[in-house]
């Protein structure tokens, strides 16, 4: 037993090791906001598919590694400071930026692999998938459905990240996120405009409502309505004017 718990431990290692390096390779490349998120899906996170369900990860090292992802794709400016966690796991054509969670990466995998080696008609090998431990007793199709519905179930329900989607929620979705969906911004201008999206720049309607760092929530230029992104970009008369 400890002889396999130090094995895990030295395949853990490689991974994470292995999963920074290509990360790293990529952050430091060219790529445009799309095909950036599309590489680290297909390059770095697919690393841990092939060992899921045979090594034993725990949900706070998985949590790690995601956490660890965000940190060095902000580092680069792959993603703003203050991004909504949950929006960056939503699919690009609903509007999120698209990247694959290393932990439910992992979860699916491990509960297919559980599914099919219990279903086979070897014997030895449904011994094996009585084996196979998964983070969490629900179905593959659970962790699927999570990725898919309640991490925009749960982006959405934000009071302040939810405003752009009510302001917009007249307009066809395939044509709201299509900017999304083609990825071909800068990493640093589709980075900013989420986070303004969002409403997690500092305006004084943020450092009021969110804050409480001022008590003032009104534009600093004509005062008449709430400093927000949207009263930035297309309300104030004063910002009009010039």
């Amino acid at each position: 037993m400890k002889t396999d718990n130090i094995k895990q431990s030295e395949m853990k290692a490689k991974n994470k090791k292995e999963h920074i390096h290509r990360l790293m390779k990529v952050l430091k490349s060219k790529l445009t906001a799309g095909n950036l998120i599309t590489t680290i899906n297909t390059w770095a996170v697919s690393l841990y598919r092939y060992g899921a369900g045979i090594i034993q990860w725990a949900k706070a090292e998985l949590q790690q590694l995601d956490r660890m992802t965000r940190k060095l794709m902000t580092m680069h400016k792959g993603l703003h400071p203050r991004s909504d966690v949950d929006r960056v796991y939503v699919k690009r054509d609903q509007g999120g930026k698209g990247l694959m969670s290393v932990k439910e990466t992992v979860n699916y995998e491990s509960h297919s692999l559980k599914k099919y080696t219990e279903g086979s008609a070897v014997g030895f090998m449904r011994t094996a998938g009585k084996i196979i431990t998964t983070n969490g007793d629900d179905g593959r199709q659970e962790y699927r459905n999570y990725q898919k519905t309640e991490r925009k179930q749960d982006w959405h329900d934000k009071s302040m990240n939810k405003q752009h989607l009510r302001q917009t929620e007249d307009q066809a979705a395939k044509e709201t996120w299509q900017w999304m969906k083609r990825g071909c911004l800068k990493r640093e201008t589709e980075s900013l405009s989420i986070a303004a999206q969002d409403q997690a720049l500092r305006s004084n309607y943020r450092k009021a409502k969110i804050e409480k760092s001022t008590n003032d929530p009104k534009c600093s230029l004509c005062k008449q309505k709430d400093e927000t992104v949207f009263h930035i970009i297309s309300e104030c008369g004063k910002i009009a004017q010039t």
